[in-house]
């Protein structure tokens, strides 16, 4: 039987948030613009890069438009090439 030692929960706490802040930054910068950019065939880095500056420019107006702007600006290139 494995024994496992237990910790103080000040410890176990540690552990905790510090995994929780590890797979969330994985999720939102690696994994979440890899499946949104092949879902509307963008890609993530351009994504990544969209996000970026519709933040720094424009705050969290900017972070929820940003993905929706460029894909406009997609779609009207491909329209008049």
């Amino acid at each position: 039987m494995l024994v496992v030692p237990e910790l103080h929960p000040i410890y176990e706490f540690l552990i905790i948030i510090s995994s929780y802040l590890i797979i969330s930054q994985i999720m939102d910068n690696l994994i979440s613009p890899y499946i949104v950019g092949q879902k509307i065939k963008i890609s993530p880095i351009l994504l990544v890069i969209s996000l970026i500056l519709g933040i720094t420019f424009f705050g969290l107006v900017g972070a929820i438009f940003a993905i929706p702007l460029v894909l406009v600006l997609k779609t009207t290139w491909e329209h008049y090439k």
